[in-house]
C-alpha cells in the first residue's frame, strides 16, 4: 500500500458473494467499514494465548507446535449501507460477504 499522506488511507474492497478475509488484525490501525451492497459478516475472536510447545531433540529450546483453537467472541452482520469501526489491538477478526442484494 501507498505510504499516502501519514493520515489516512482509503482502500476499496469489491469482494464477491461468498469471498472474505483472512483471520487479521488491524495493528493499531483505525479502521472504518461501510457496506455498500450486499450483507458482511464479521466474525471477532480473542489472541490465542497457550502456546503448545516441545524441546527439539532434548535442547533447551522450545518449538512451537501451535496455539489453542481461537476463540469466537462475537458474530456481527451488517446490512447495505450499514457501518462499523475497528481499533484492533484486542482481538482477531475474520470478514466475509455473505449475499448480494
Amino acid at each position: 500500500m501507498d505510504v499516502g499522506n501519514d493520515r489516512f488511507n482509503l482502500m476499496a474492497l469489491c469482494w464477491g458473494e461468498g469471498h472474505g478475509s483472512s483471520v487479521h488484525d488491524h495493528s493499531d490501525a483505525h479502521c472504518f467499514v461501510k457496506v455498500l451492497d450486499g450483507q458482511l459478516k464479521e466474525t471477532m475472536y480473542d489472541w490465542p494465548t497457550t502456546p503448545r510447545t516441545q524441546s527439539a531433540n532434548g535442547s533447551d529450546v522450545d518449538v512451537l507446535l501451535e496455539y489453542e483453537p481461537l476463540r469466537e467472541t462475537a458474530v456481527n452482520y451488517y446490512d447495505k449501507d450499514g457501518v462499523t469501526y475497528i481499533n484492533g489491538l484486542c482481538h482477531l477478526m475474520w470478514t466475509s460477504l455473505l449475499t448480494m442484494l
